[in-house]
């Protein structure tokens, strides 16, 4: 959703002014184990003179207090609009994931409700927090005005004397598919909201897109989310909850690489298998409790 983007800026600008980092624990934040998330960061805390570099999609306000343990930490959050991260997402879960849709809305029911819950859950919480360590721009400002919006990031970073025009260079989408080894664009794909029409949506999809849009109330979102995702928590636990062992085996699944065998495998079977996942009664919840 634009984070991938975010998160290379960074890399290739400590890479392009020889700094080292480390990555932090990519299990315990994708699968977001609040408590693996608060002992990691006591470690980075330790070591106040190392750079460590992560990426999470912390949605519910229990994963952002799990983020904001860390002292020394500089989050940086980037906002892209809802629509463009569906458009992207689809072309992603189509070409990168291997899922069939019978078109857009089929995808919606299928995944993009679950995707557009979540990013909203996650502007919603995120923009009442009110803390130094934590700013936020936008996604169509970093890739519009480039030089002006990573500077301003690589700034909140303490990261300087980095040439832009290089690392826009870097950043562009060829080079990405070059340097990342993705030739076709299963990935890294030029594409925006604009598109959203092309794929003709349906006019109940599109009342659904907006009336999510418009929710402001956090834990109807929360709920509405974890209805959508009833499999993953039954595996793994409430997303907004410890879930103990449940998470840590997710943690070791992303970890040890099982997960993205099972996504590519497995899931991916049982996925095409169920061409709606939840009721008609279910996917209005947000539209009933609205009312």
């Amino acid at each position: 959703m634009g984070s991938t983007f975010q998160t290379l800026l960074f890399t290739h600008a400590l890479s392009q002014r020889g700094m080292r980092y480390e990555w932090l624990d990519p299990g315990c934040l994708q699968a977001l184990h609040q408590g693996q998330i608060r002992r990691l960061f006591r470690r980075c805390d330790e070591s106040p003179r190392a750079l460590f570099v992560g990426k999470a999609h912390a949605a519910f306000p229990s994963q952002v207090e799990a983020l904001m343990s860390a002292r020394a930490c500089r989050i940086f959050l980037v906002w892209r609009p809802h629509r463009d991260c569906l458009v992207s997402d689809f072309h992603y879960a189509r070409r990168g994931g291997g899922h069939r849709y019978a078109g857009f809305d089929d995808y919606f029911a299928r995944r993009g409700r679950r995707v557009l819950l979540r990013n909203r859950l996650q502007e919603v919480v995120w923009k009442t927090i009110d803390d130094p360590r934590v700013r936020s721009w936008e996604y169509l400002d970093l890739v519009q005005r480039f030089a002006a919006t990573a500077g301003d990031m690589l700034g909140f970073g303490a990261i300087e004397g980095v040439d832009l025009a290089a690392l826009r260079r870097s950043l562009s989408m060829d080079e990405l598919r070059r340097r990342y080894r993705d030739p076709s664009g299963k990935f890294f794909r030029a594409g925006g909201s604009h598109e959203l029409s092309v794929l003709h949506p349906g006019a109940r999809t599109l009342d659904e897109i907006g009336a999510i849009e418009l929710e402001q109330d956090w834990r109807r979102l929360g709920r509405a989310c974890e209805a959508e995702s009833r499999i993953r928590t039954l595996v793994f636990g409430p997303e907004s909850k410890e879930a103990g062992l449940r998470k840590s085996f997710h943690a070791w699944l992303i970890r040890s690489g099982h997960l993205t065998c099972l996504q590519h495998g497995l899931v991916k079977r049982v996925h095409r298998l169920f061409p709606r996942r939840l009721p008609d009664a279910i996917r209005s919840r947000l539209a009933r409790s609205r009312d």
